[in-house]
């Protein structure tokens, strides 16, 4: 009697144990047949929509994510940056750096906007810029506005200092102040009319 227990058991596992370790290990499939033992000898099928993703490991996920970051095309020396350590608050939109060549002088145009609550700044003070001349260009002065939340204010700032347009073609660095935040730029082109 225990032998046929004992058999009747072993019987039972083996005929189970592959379904289940297909159902366990294989879930790259979106519907899978399960088999269920029901009362008496009958047996019942029912389907099972599996909606996860067969999960990569960690170091796969990685590699895939450095990878996707090492095809973005990189920048080239030459094309404009601007570093916004602001941005949490403050919006800020390069318009144009526009040259005067009969005055030989450069005024920059940009828009920012406040996203933080209503303040008043000085915007465009502490000016620094170097043209690709070696010229060196500054001020301290700026103007005070009433920076409302949410509205886009449109500023004109000159770049003091008088500058050759024959020779000189785009600042290769610039710097000033929207309030505390100080925004850089490089390599502006300049458009000279």
């Amino acid at each position: 009697m225990k032998r046929f227990i004992s058999m009747t058991l072993f019987m039972v596992a083996l005929v189970l144990m592959p379904s289940f370790a297909e159902a366990q290990n294989d879930n790259t499939f979106n519907k899978q047949t399960l088999k269920e033992s029901g009362s008496g000898s009958s047996v019942k099928e029912k389907r099972v929509d599996r909606k996860t993703q067969p999960e990569q490991p960690a170091e796969k996920s990685s590699v895939k994510h450095a990878e996707k970051q090492k095809t973005k095309p990189e920048a080239k020396k030459d094309d404009m940056v601007i570093v916004n350590p602001c941005s949490d608050w403050l919006d800020f939109e390069f318009v144009e750096l526009v040259g005067n060549t009969s005055k030989q002088t450069l005024s920059m145009t940009y828009k920012v906007t406040n996203r933080d609550v209503n303040k008043s700044m000085y915007i465009g003070n502490d000016v620094l810029a170097y043209d690709d001349n070696g010229g060196e260009h500054k001020n301290t002065w700026g103007t005070r506005y009433d920076m409302i939340t949410d509205v886009m204010i449109s500023y004109t700032m000159d770049i003091p200092g008088q500058v050759l347009p024959s020779k000189v073609k785009k600042l290769t660095y610039v710097s000033f102040k929207i309030g505390d935040c100080k925004v850089e730029m490089r390599n502006v082109k300049i458009d000279w009319k």
